[in-house]
């Protein structure tokens, strides 16, 4: 190895070692937080709600805002059902940017809290569903729910979130708004350090290149 090539193989090095250094050690996975909350301090008396139906075309669209970017990973939302038929456990949603539409992102497995008695034959909870990683910037956005397995009740809120409803003949209209949370966290910037790791990665990778030329020449 030539002196140049070593001095060039040392640069390279230390400019690795310094984009790590300030990028610093791994950070643990932090829980998701609450981005944006319709609960009021009625959300659980589940009085009035909307029902949603295994079949047919009923939905719900309610809006949330972002302050900043962020990544959504789930939503928590208040709803009745019968103590016959039991929780639902998956429910489509969607994540989008026109009011009053209802297009599907997927089908999430839902996750139903300590049940509480409505009154009868009813029960209301806490259910969640995850996601999965959606990024999205600072901005105004629709939750949209529909077509559980099961048929529940979605309580209303009555929070600072505008909601519309889809009804089994099709018809759209407004709505009160429903309980939910949205959840997730504040995306992370790209650190400043990355730049200068990724420079000294694609030296040393020059490097090698011009060394297994020279020794195929």
């Amino acid at each position: 190895m030539t002196a140049s090539l070593r001095r060039g193989l040392f640069a390279g090095l230390s400019i690795v070692f310094a984009g790590l250094a300030l990028l610093g050690p791994p950070q643990p996975a932090r829980a998701a937080t609450v981005l944006y909350d319709n609960f009021t301090a009625s959300s659980l008396t589940f009085g009035n709600n909307w029902l949603l139906l295994p079949s047919g075309s009923t939905a719900l669209s309610d809006s949330f805002t972002l302050s900043q970017a962020s990544i959504v990973t789930g939503v928590n939302f208040g709803a009745v059902f019968s103590s016959a038929s039991g929780p639902a456990s998956q429910i489509e949603f969607g994540i989008t940017t026109v009011p009053a539409t209802f297009p599907v992102s997927g089908t999430a497995a839902l996750t139903t809290g300590p049940t509480g008695d409505n009154g009868g034959s009813l029960e209301d909870a806490i259910v969640s569903f995850s996601t999965g990683p959606i990024p999205l910037a600072a901005g105004t956005y629709y939750l949209v729910l529909q077509h559980p397995d099961v048929r529940i009740s979605v309580d209303e809120s009555g929070g600072p979130s505008s909601a519309t409803y889809r009804n089994s003949n099709g018809i759209v209209g407004s709505e009160n708004s429903e309980s939910f949370q949205i959840l997730g966290d504040v995306a992370t910037p790209l650190p400043a350090a990355l730049p200068l790791f990724a420079s000294g990665l694609g030296g040393l990778l020059l490097l090698a290149r011009r060394r297994k030329k020279r020794a195929a020449a």
